[in-house]
């Protein structure tokens, strides 16, 4: 930072008057490249638009097909697999390390077991 009372006195070698100090800032900011007070500013750039959501293009009626949904739980999935390969749910219990009325309660939850198809 530049001490502009100081510069001048030592240039000058007397005290500066505020005139001075002031001619001597603004060449300062002229030669930083300040933007003068009265300069047009850029017009302002519109806004984007907001895209339209698509609408659907049908309804799936398969009911055979069965689509988890995106909110189940990981651990949900691996008990419906597990339950595909008939394993019982004390030992899916001792594998997820959790008691056995919490696989229980994923099971009514998710009305498991679901078959799941290939997409």
């Amino acid at each position: 930072m530049v001490n502009y009372y100081d510069t001048l006195t030592r240039v000058l070698q007397r005290k500066p008057t505020e005139q001075e100090i002031g001619a001597m800032m603004q060449m300062k900011r002229e030669q930083e490249g300040w933007k003068k007070p009265n300069a047009p500013t850029p017009p302002e750039r519109p806004q984007k638009r907001l895209r339209e959501p698509k609408q659907p293009t049908g309804i799936n009626t398969n009911d055979r097909q069965y689509r988890w949904p995106k909110r189940a739980t990981q651990m949900a999935l691996r008990i419906n697999r597990a339950l595909l390969r008939q394993t019982t749910i004390e030992n899916i219990a001792f594998i997820e390390d959790v008691t056995q009325s919490r696989i229980m309660q994923e099971i009514r939850q998710w009305d498991l077991p679901k078959v799941e198809t290939e997409e």
